[in-house]
């Protein structure tokens, strides 16, 4: 059933049209054949009882042309004097008048009859069989009419009850016609009626086959044109838009879907031209914006990089000024030392005290100078230091700017990502790059985090230089004070020789409190020395994350050009 619906399916309507029409042709002669058999079967079924009462009349009639009464004597029927037992030419000549059979039963019993038997003898002697003849006519009394089974045939049949004079029932007057041979005219014309019905099938078939071909023909011209718009020709002629049927309907919906096919690919040739224009100022933004961001990043990763490396030149100036520092404190020590030395030598002799004296002057001199050079290296190392805090203020000046330029890079990238979004499909490129430029945002941020965060380290160690340069200037003045001090106390000594010994107790104390401050001094200059240190592994740092910011840098300026 499933494989018979898709063979169906898969007609054409002209042959699904063809098999209707055969179809219901076919059902209507089955039909209108099963009418006029069921009413010409009936009307013959009345027609046979009716001509069984005609048949009845003729049997009668002949019957009592022969003699009345009907009697029984000694097992044998009669009709007047005249013998009924095997007296055919009575049931002959109704068969001669009216055709078919006749039969006189006495009681049940055939006496005579024209009826035959299967070897073709008379049924003489056969019985009724016990029926609704039977119970009619022998147990009524009644006359019967109907369709009775005799010798296994069916047969219309008229049977009447014979009675003698005092009415008793003592035989039975049978009429009848084969069933069969009565329905072969019934057979013959429903047959030829069959016959022409069948005829006149075909040819409505053929009518039905022509005229579905003249109605459906304006139809494959109608496909012909749905055809050639899906292939493409949206010049082609489409047929029947005047007619007010179906077929007009269909080519007018056709003209319709051929303009709005027209439309369609004009609108998208349209998108497809805003698209490409999209692409190609998308690709002109990105650009731009790959070229501004080159060169705002490359010009603040350029100043960064020469604030750094200038941190650097003066973190190896301050580093040398405080070797020199250094040195210069070793010689004001030794030079204090051999000051102290002298002091003492002065206190044990007197015979040298002039040249001690000298000597002492001499070496407060040098350490006076000493002292001045000092101050004055401090000086300049101090300037030297303010210069690198001012280097690492500006390098974090620049710092929060690539920091600002990061963040508003990050609001770009999310305006870039929502733009997308509404593009739909059009815009997924656009939103990876964007996602691409918000990570390197989110790189560069933490970037310049830790540039910051070692920037304020920086500055930090140089606020502790200028503090210990500071404190080492202090020391040096102090040391050049007493130091002056202590020239003057011994010049006095050469004017005053009775207070040699007092004098050169303080003197002895100025020296010894100047050996102490010169090696304050020489502390200091040590952790002014660690501080330019650490000050240049941090200038080293930075112009790493430098190098690594602008690695950074040339990966997004990439990729966003690439997009």
């Amino acid at each position: 059933m499933k494989r018979l619906l898709t063979t169906l399916a898969n007609l054409s309507i002209t042959k699904r049209l063809v098999l209707v029409n055969i179809t219901s042709l076919v059902v209507l002669g089955a039909a209108l054949f099963g009418i006029a058999y069921s009413l010409v079967a009936a009307e013959m079924e009345r027609q046979g009882v009716e001509r069984q009462e005609t048949s009845m009349r003729v049997a009668w009639e002949v019957l009592s042309k022969v003699g009345q009464p009907y009697s029984v004597k000694d097992g044998k029927m009669y009709a007047g004097d005249v013998l009924l037992n095997e007296n055919f030419v009575i049931v002959d000549r109704v068969k001669e008048v009216v055709g078919g059979t006749a039969t006189i039963f006495m009681g049940d019993t055939r006496v005579t009859t024209n009826v035959m038997k299967p070897d073709g003898s008379r049924a003489v002697g056969t019985q009724l069989a016990k029926n609704a003849a039977y119970e009619s006519v022998l147990g009524q009394g009644k006359p019967f009419r109907g369709t009775v089974d005799i010798l296994g045939q069916t047969f219309f049949t008229g049977y009447d009850p014979i009675k003698d004079e005092t009415g008793k029932t003592i035989g039975i007057l049978y009429v009848g016609v084969k069933k069969a041979d009565f329905f072969a005219v019934v057979d013959r014309l429903l047959s030829n009626f069959g016959i022409a019905l069948g005829v006149a099938i075909v040819l409505l078939t053929g009518v039905a086959i022509l005229l579905n071909k003249m109605a459906l023909k304006p139809l494959a011209r109608v496909r012909q044109a749905l055809e050639a718009l899906i292939a493409g020709n949206r010049s082609a002629d489409v047929p029947y838009t005047q007619r007010s049927d179906e077929i007009g309907v269909i080519a007018r919906a056709l003209v319709t879907f051929g303009q709005s096919m027209a439309e369609n690919e004009t609108l998208q040739t349209q998108q497809a031209a805003a698209h490409k224009a999209a692409e190609i100022e998308r690709k002109k933004l990105l650009e731009s914006l790959a070229t501004t961001f080159t060169e705002s990043v490359g010009k603040l990763i350029g100043d960064l990089t020469k604030s750094a490396g200038t941190m650097r030149g003066d973190a190896e100036s301050l580093s040398t000024a405080s070797h020199r520092l250094s040195d210069l404190t070793s010689r004001a020590t030794n030079a204090s030392e051999r000051a102290s030395g002298g002091i003492e030598s002065v206190a044990d002799t007197a015979s040298a005290l002039s040249g001690a004296i000298s000597g002492a002057v001499s070496q407060v001199s040098d350490t006076s100078n000493a002292a001045q050079q000092a101050v004055a290296n401090a000086e300049h190392t101090n300037e030297m230091v303010k210069t690198l805090a001012a280097a690492a203020n500006r390098i974090g000046e620049v710092v929060q700017l690539i920091n600002d330029i990061a963040s508003q890079t990050n609001l770009l990238a999310l305006n870039a990502t929502i733009e997308a979004a509404r593009a739909g499909e059009a815009g997924k490129g656009f939103a990876v790059v964007a996602s691409e430029v918000k990570n390197l945002a989110n790189q560069t941020a933490k970037a310049t985090e830790d540039i910051q965060a070692q920037v304020q380290d920086i500055q930090g160690q140089t606020d502790g230089a200028v503090k210990a340069i500071g404190a080492i200037a202090a020391l040096i003045a102090d040391i050049s004070r007493k130091a002056a001090e202590a020239a003057g106390s011994i010049e006095q000594q050469g004017g005053a020789s009775q207070m040699i010994a007092q004098n050169v107790q303080e003197v002895s104390q100025e020296t010894n409190s100047m050996n102490a401050s010169v090696h304050e001094l020489s502390d200091s200059v040590q952790v002014t020395a660690d501080a330019c240190q650490r000050l240049q592994s941090a200038s080293g740092h930075l112009m790493s994350q430098m190098d690594s910011l602008n690695g950074l840098a040339r990966d997004f300026v990439a990729k966003v050009r690439a997009a």
